[in-house]
């Protein structure tokens, strides 16, 4: 069990807090209170209204997703089954080329949607047809501490086996990796990187708040940033280079490994899971 217990203070915003977060000015923030599209919360003790972190947070998310892309209805966002798996190939090929097509590397993938579910998520684009209609994947596995150590000094995420990989439950602080995280290269490049910041903001917004909500605690996640578009995700994200290993089979090729350290961050895109892991946490004092 985390020692990291909130003060019941903690999970609430001042209205002041909630209008700037909200970015709304003073009197639509209070027309939103009056009919009942923002909670106030009386506190014992508190002279004024607040208002809970979770839910003002998750809604900053949902009003920055719907002003970011007006696509939205071509675009799925989805936990992915094995079922899926063959649409992630056939990215991986496009990107890397025979050696995600071998026998081993396909297994290795279908492995992971069957023993670990809850890792594997995918955004598909109706409207993409030429290179089949998946725009962008992730891969984000928790692993246990002995395991993480081979990560950091080099190990690739796809060779750990079953043993190593733990369980998406609560009461435990997690260190998961990304093994991989993909976008279609079968469109322009701005197009890309908006399937990319799509998918992220979709994942932190729904997969990691429902997470959040079920006290699921990830404490630290780690990554190779293997392209420059990779590694300026990882560091808008607040990630910190830990590591510079070899590839263990071209060891000409460097793998940087990033650590992310969401126990500590302020970053924005994690306050929706954090208010919601808080609440679930001092429900259970």
């Amino acid at each position: 069990m985390s020692q990291n217990k909130p003060n019941i203070r903690d999970m609430y915003y001042t209205a002041s807090q909630a209008r700037e977060i909200l970015g709304l000015n003073d009197n639509t923030f209070h027309t939103w209170v009056k009919g009942g599209k923002i909670r106030r919360v009386m506190l014992p003790g508190h002279g004024k209204g607040v208002y809970l972190k979770s839910e003002i947070d998750s809604k900053a998310a949902q009003i920055e997703a719907a002003l970011f892309y007006d696509e939205a209805n071509n675009l799925e966002y989805r936990q992915a089954t094995e079922a899926d798996i063959d649409n992630e190939n056939q990215l991986a090929h496009l990107l890397f080329g025979k050696l995600a097509a071998t026998p081993q590397a396909i297994e290795h993938t279908r492995r992971l949607a069957r023993f670990s579910p809850k890792s594997t998520y995918h955004l598909y684009d109706k409207n993409l047809l030429s290179c089949g209609s998946l725009a962008a994947s992730i891969n984000i596995v928790p692993l246990n501490h002995d395991a993480i150590l081979e990560f950091i000094a080099g190990k690739r995420g796809w060779l750990f086996g079953e043993e190593s990989i733990e369980k998406f439950e609560p009461w435990k602080p997690l260190e998961c990796i990304i093994i991989d995280f993909m976008s279609n290269p079968c469109v322009p490049p701005e197009q890309r990187k908006n399937y990319a910041k799509v998918l992220l903001m979709r994942f932190a917004g729904e997969t990691l708040l429902k997470w959040g909500e079920q006290g699921i605690e990830i404490a630290k996640i780690y990554a190779n940033g293997g392209t420059p578009d990779g590694i300026k995700l990882l560091e808008t994200a607040g990630g910190k280079v830990i590591n510079v290993a070899a590839h263990e089979i071209n060891p000409k090729i460097k793998r940087t490994i990033y650590e992310v350290d969401v126990t500590t961050s302020t970053k924005r895109f994690l306050r929706p899971y954090k208010a919601a892991l808080a609440e679930w946490q001092a429900n259970q004092k």
